[in-house]
């Protein structure tokens, strides 16, 4: 084989390499990848194609680990939301949390719903976390990772901010300081 066909496969073996990768990652963003359904009775999402400031937030229905009462934001239109993924084996989370538990405190007369999304961890490894920790805010856990996926969550901890009209005002990956928490909370909550 002469060098000119040896050249000639390398790029239309290149081009075959490019097209699978660039198919996958439409695959991947396309929110019908994201899966909605499920058996659990407990369990609704919205699906949506755009997770972003500015758009509505993702509906879900989730039992509170802690009380065992149910958590439906749809339930709670005209009360601004924090939204808090995390795991307990995340460092920062460890550190971002009292903060979101001090908001808690500090707003939830206000109508403020500071909700943690825990990333489908086993129920009593949960409980026993938000006991160490002092947890009161309700806590949900993933347990498929679909409110993750609607949510687009790339890594924890991640914070959203909802207003009470059901809207994304902002959305942070990462640890977050107690001002900077605050400085969200206010810009969602009406005095």
């Amino acid at each position: 084989m002469s060098n000119l066909h040896i050249q000639k496969y390398v790029y239309i073996i290149s081009g075959i390499i490019i097209g699978l990768f660039v198919g996958i990652m439409i695959i991947i963003e396309s929110p019908s990848f994201y899966s909605t359904s499920t058996n659990d009775p407990t369990t609704h999402n919205t699906p949506t194609a755009i997770v972003d400031v500015g758009s509505k937030a993702p509906l879900f229905s989730q039992t509170n680990v802690i009380s065992g009462s149910i958590i439906d934001i749809s339930k709670h239109q005209g009360t601004p939301i924090v939204i808090n993924f995390w795991a307990t084996w995340c460092e920062p989370c460890k550190e971002e949390l009292p903060h979101l538990e001090e908001v808690h405190s500090r707003y939830t007369p206000n109508n403020l719903l500071v909700i943690g999304v825990n990333n489908g961890e086993d129920v009593n490894t949960v409980k026993a976390f938000a006991n160490e920790y002092k947890i009161t805010f309700p806590i949900i856990i993933d347990a498929n990772l679909t409110i993750q996926h609607n949510y687009k969550i790339r890594g924890y901890p991640s914070t959203i901010f909802v207003d009470k009209n059901g809207y994304i005002t902002k959305m942070h990956v990462g640890m977050m300081s107690a001002q900077e928490i605050l400085t969200a909370v206010s810009n969602i909550i009406d005095y």
